[in-house]
């Protein structure tokens, strides 16, 4: 069983809490990259070691992500991993 943040339960509560499933695209030893909501870009994180076994491509996990816009260009400022997506929130593809 999965332990999810009380961040990631309702709608409600993602919305408000800015969380935002991103989809794993590679994994390795020590990160994780998960592509970003808009365009094609990806960014890294790195979770604790014991953590990044859990994680294979293809899954979905959660992350706020501030960003900065200007000049009509978003950028990421700041990703906090939260852990996997729950599967009712998980995109269709």
């Amino acid at each position: 069983m999965d332990n999810y943040n009380e961040r990631q339960m309702t709608a409600t509560s993602r919305h408000f809490n800015d969380v935002r499933a991103c989809k794993i695209v590679q994994v390795d030893n020590e990160h994780l990259v998960f592509k970003l909501l808009w365009g094609n870009e990806t960014a890294q994180i790195r979770p604790m070691d014991f953590e990044i076994g859990m994680y294979r491509v293809g899954e979905w996990i959660d992350m706020r992500l501030w960003t900065v816009s200007s000049q009509g260009r978003i950028s990421l400022k700041r990703a906090q991993f939260i852990g996997k997506t729950p599967k009712r929130f998980v995109p269709k593809e």
